[in-house]
């Protein structure tokens, strides 16, 4: 919703995500080149720092659906 949203506003969107061959479903939600999957892993600093550089705005929707193995709500 948010890069739709977005996208009809007509922002260059910069969509972080582990797996960025995984994402072209996002692409067709904008005009051609305006919506960007980029690599990065939430853990790995530098794989975050380099996907949002050069950034005007940062919008983190980082989150778990529900509690698995390592992943817990709590920090």
């Amino acid at each position: 919703h948010v890069v739709r949203a977005l996208a009809k506003r007509g922002y260059r969107i910069r969509v972080a995500c582990r797996r960025p061959d995984l994402a072209g479903h996002l692409q067709p939600l904008g005009n051609v080149g305006q919506i960007q999957p980029v690599q990065a892993n939430v853990r790995v600093r530098w794989s975050v720092d380099r996907a949002v550089q050069g950034a005007d705005h940062v919008v983190n929707l980082v989150a778990i659906l529900h509690e698995s193995g390592r992943q817990k709500f709590s920090a």
